[in-house]
């Protein structure tokens, strides 16, 4: 929270990172989301990172949309981060963080239907 506060956006990146792939539901990260998306802007923090992390910004973005209740904003990003995170399932070594993405993403969807949409979708393009 001091980095960020301080304005320190490149050390404040991989640490924000960090904490967000580590907890999930909680009302603490959830305000450090808050707080990272209000002082900085998501596409300075896109262009600093690299480009394996950009689906973690993304999917925090969608995220911090969810919780200012941006609701069609985040079910946007969440559907273009479930259709990026076939290929990260598809390799063994990023399978794991690809249905993490899946998962957060699902959760930042408050219209089932299209949430299911996008899981059937994900599934049919794995399948074949």
């Amino acid at each position: 929270r001091d980095l960020i506060n301080q304005n320190d956006i490149n050390k404040s990146i991989p640490i924000f990172l960090n904490l967000f792939l580590s907890i999930e539901r909680n009302k603490d990260l959830n305000n450090l989301i808050q707080l990272f998306f209000e002082n900085f802007d998501f596409d300075e923090v896109i262009e600093l990172v690299e480009p394996e992390e950009r689906i973690l910004i993304n999917l925090s973005y969608c995220q911090y949309n969810f919780l200012i209740k941006n609701f069609k904003k985040a079910e946007a990003i969440a559907i273009k981060n479930i259709q990026k995170a076939e290929s990260l399932i598809k390799a063994p070594q990023t399978e794991d963080l690809g249905w993490l993405i899946v998962r957060r993403s699902l959760a930042s969807c408050t219209k089932k239907d299209l949430s299911r949409i996008a899981l059937t979708n994900l599934v049919t393009t794995m399948v074949n």
